[in-house]
């Protein structure tokens, strides 16, 4: 394929059968016709500066979260084995928060 004429200038066509395609044309159409660009490269620029989290950043938060919800973890009864019981209560309260995390982006 040949060079672009103009590397600045491109043409997107999303599939109406994607979900992902149909929410990001949404909002695509919903800037201004000045702002779409804008708008994508922040887009960008965003996810290529969030896409990699640092291990510790998740350690740290996730144990925000659970100290913060510590109250409402229940004492694993005697028939469990605690471990399992606790390894159990932290799942949930990590799949909890990932999904508050995925809501907020």
């Amino acid at each position: 394929m040949g060079e672009k004429k103009n590397e600045m200038k491109f043409t997107i066509l999303f599939s109406s059968a994607n979900p992902d395609h149909v929410f990001a044309a949404n909002k695509l159409n919903s800037q201004s016709r000045n702002n779409k660009a804008n708008y994508v490269a922040q887009a960008i620029r965003f996810h290529e500066d969030n896409s990699v989290l640092n291990r510790s950043v998740i350690e740290k938060a996730v144990m925000d979260i659970l100290s913060k919800n510590n109250a409402s973890m229940q004492v694993p009864s005697a028939e469990k084995d605690v471990t399992e019981e606790l390894d159990e209560i932290l799942k949930e309260k990590i799949n909890s928060s990932l999904q508050i995390f995925k809501r907020c982006n």
